[in-house]
């Protein structure tokens, strides 16, 4: 039987956490009267298509110290997809659960009524919306112009663009359309983007309390801001020559076969790999007003990780990243209803709970997060053995 702790989740990145971030952790937690806060979050590359600019442990750090009860982790195949996989991933996992009473997340617009109308638009009109894209696709369109061009078909209503024209509000719309009209907050993003905060750390402009305290002892630790400038840089550089490397060997073909491949993307890519000498160039050789910069940049990364017929079902396990003591409470509530049938659904939910991969009877199920670690860790010239996926444990901030 269910506690009475009431839990809110959050599907995110924290790429890296800044103060947009606790502010929508303590505003859903205060606006629900949450008593836990879990987050579902991708691992070490991010849905842009991305290295995260610190790796995941050092993330569930981060989150469980500004707000964050319970840190659980999207595997890495479903985050170097596009949104709808993404954020289906990331609401699964809850819904397995059993024990989220609402959604929150960020949105430009702040308007949750119109990104609901957007999200059952899409829901109530697949077929639709489909084939409108793909007719538009044929005629050179990339795929986010012409699906505003699908909504603005079916619904008339212009005000629908601005919920696809922003990523945030394009993800809130796909989290509401696998949380099945159950509660949910959309807070409206304030302050710094994590995009910009990047950008400033990398090129070593970054001023000191932009960040939360917190945040900014963890990302620098044991390294200074410049020395963590020319760490990204070098990174860029590692990143790029691996991923030439890879591509010039892979035939097109295969690249094709890639989730973010087909339709010639292959070859296109390969020509790229020969003339570009930045990362930032090999996408930028390929994208096209067809092919967005981060279908491209997801593309690399699906090549170099060998992503190809992946099945995007659901998760095969909760994966524990870290907690606070809230959050270990409601692990124990968890473990005690493993066996858990979604009445409102009739699905039933009996995934394992992971706080050690090594004490798991089906360690197989994390042979591809290893090689995702490993790729991460090669590109960051980090020591493989010392930072193995094996030898982690779970970040445990818990009052003695």
């Amino acid at each position: 039987m269910k506690n009475n702790m009431k839990a809110i989740g959050i599907v995110a990145e924290y790429n890296p956490f800044h103060d947009g971030h606790k502010y929508q952790i303590e505003t859903s937690a205060k606006s629900f009267l949450a008593d836990v806060v879990v987050i579902a979050i991708s691992g070490n590359f991010v849905q842009r298509g991305e290295l995260a600019i610190c790796d995941k442990w050092k993330r569930t750090e981060m989150a469980l110290r500004n707000g964050a009860d319970l840190v659980l982790e999207i595997p890495t195949q479903y985050c170097l997809n596009n949104a709808g996989v993404y954020a289906r991933a990331g609401i699964e996992i809850f819904k397995s659960m059993g024990l989220i009473d609402a959604i929150s997340f960020g949105s430009e617009i702040g308007d949750i009524n119109l990104i609901k109308k957007a999200s059952s638009l899409a829901n109530e009109n697949k077929k639709e919306i489909n084939d409108i894209i793909k007719s538009l696709n044929n005629k050179g369109y990339s795929f986010p112009r012409a699906r505003q061009i699908a909504f603005n078909r079916l619904s008339g209503d212009k005000r629908l663009e601005n919920v696809l024209n922003s990523a945030n509000d394009t993800l809130g719309m796909e989290y509401l359309s696998a949380w099945n009209n159950r509660p949910a907050l959309c807070i409206k993003r304030n302050g710094s983007s994590a995009t910009e905060i990047r950008n400033l750390i990398k090129n070593g402009s970054y001023k000191c309390g932009t960040l939360p305290k917190s945040v900014e002892e963890i990302l620098f630790r044991n390294i200074s801001l410049s020395d963590y400038s020319n760490f990204l840089k070098e990174r860029d550089k590692n990143l790029f020559e691996i991923a030439r490397f890879e591509i010039l060997k892979t035939e097109a073909n295969m690249i094709d076969k890639s989730p973010q491949g087909g339709e010639g993307l292959g070859n296109r890519l390969i020509k790229s790999a020969i003339k570009a000498r930045t990362f930032d160039e090999l996408i930028e050789l390929t994208k096209s007003k067809r092919y967005t910069y981060t279908r491209i940049s997801r593309l690399i990364f699906q090549v170099l990780l060998g992503i190809d017929n992946f099945d995007y079902s659901n998760p095969d396990c909760i994966r524990v990243r870290g907690f606070i003591e809230q959050g270990r409470e409601l692990l124990r509530e968890m473990r005690n209803r493993k066996d858990y049938e979604d009445n409102e659904d009739s699905i039933k939910q009996n995934l394992d709970i992971v706080t050690n991969i090594n004490k798991y009877n089906k360690k197989e199920n994390f042979d591809f997060e290893i090689k995702a670690t490993n790729l991460y860790n090669a590109i960051s010239d980090n020591n493989l053995e010392k930072e193995h996926e094996l030898r982690k444990q779970i970040v445990k901030i818990i009052d003695n």
